[in-house]
């Protein structure tokens, strides 16, 4: 499901949700925001999945029961590599920009 509001696309969503994924990809670059604002969309989607994988892995390390370091070192890879996206954020391309806005902000690949 999105997790987009009329905001996110300066009020251009309109049911956008209930399309089929090339329609709904093609709808949201038809309607995409300014490039400053796409940018900050995928900044605050990145560190909210940040902050819940840390989470998860401050779970996993209070856990009691027999801890399981596959998973953590999978989760902790998972978190290098969105910081390593944030960080090349400041400075990709538009295209990239616009893939990054659909992937974070819009769940369309």
């Amino acid at each position: 499901e999105s997790k987009v509001s009329d905001r996110d696309l300066g009020g251009a969503i309109g049911d956008a949700g209930g399309m089929d994924p090339v329609k709904r990809r093609e709808y949201l670059l038809e309607n995409m925001p300014s490039e400053a604002k796409m940018r900050r969309a995928i900044a605050s989607e990145i560190n909210k999945e940040i902050n819940l994988l840390t989470r998860d892995v401050m779970r996993m390390k209070r856990s009691p029961h027999g801890e399981d370091y596959h998973r953590m070192t999978n989760v902790m890879a998972k978190i290098r590599e969105l910081k390593g996206i944030l960080a090349g954020l400041v400075k990709a391309s538009l295209e990239t920009v616009k893939t990054l806005w659909l992937r974070y902000v819009h769940g369309v690949m």
